[in-house]
């Protein structure tokens, strides 16, 4: 198992439940998102990042982990985007 593949999946999930937390009908979990929320992006840009390098890796070196890579890389980009589009939508 590849760890750049690994530590991507994990970095990314971990975000993912954490922004999550804001759809919860609990004030205190709204707050915590609502403040660390805007900085959240830079751990999807991290598993995105930690993602590219696992796929170089495990091509380079037949690992295992490419579904978890590939995963990452998917689930990022899509964070990323979507945050971006946020971005745009609120400026305007």
């Amino acid at each position: 198992m590849n760890k750049f593949a690994a530590l991507a999946f994990i970095i990314i999930v971990a975000e993912f439940f954490v922004s999550l937390l804001g759809f919860i009908d609990n004030d205190d979990y709204r707050a915590f998102t609502t403040t660390i929320g805007p900085f959240l992006w830079p751990l999807s840009l991290l598993a995105l990042i930690f993602g590219i390098i696992a796929l170089r890796q495990i091509a380079r070196t037949n690992e295992n982990g490419k579904t978890l890579a590939w995963l990452a890389i998917v689930i990022a980009g899509f964070k990323l985007l979507s945050t971006v589009a946020f971005l745009l939508t609120s400026l305007s």
